[in-house]
């Protein structure tokens, strides 16, 4: 199967009753790893088994649709990619940036 022009290989992700299908390009293994490298490996959770895999086989996903006792839930897909230059300062954080920890942020508000 070719999405966008590019070659996918399908994965098979089966979890109790739910079951996703995904198609993922090893074409675009640079773009995986860019966006992991500018949006940081530090996951605000442990990458479950299926996204390790999906990250060894170096796959980006463009199509995936999830199934919960047969019915769809979700689904998700790429509609474009474009080859474009772009200038290195739109990945400049802005002045006064401050990191959030999300984990910390529902901890403090939830009351006990």
């Amino acid at each position: 199967l070719r999405i966008l022009g590019y070659p996918c290989e399908q994965i098979m992700i089966t979890r109790a009753n739910e079951e996703t299908e995904l198609w993922g390009s090893a074409k675009l293994k640079r773009l995986q790893e860019t966006l992991a490298a500018v949006l940081g490996t530090d996951r605000a959770a442990t990458p479950a088994d299926w996204e390790a895999e999906v990250d060894r086989m170096g796959l980006f996903p463009l199509r995936s649709t999830t199934k919960i006792s047969g019915h769809v839930v979700e689904s998700q897909e790429v509609t474009r990619i474009q080859d474009s230059a772009l200038a290195e300062d739109i990945f400049e954080l802005p002045a006064g940036y401050r990191k959030s920890d999300l984990d910390r942020m529902f901890d403090e508000n939830t009351p006990r």
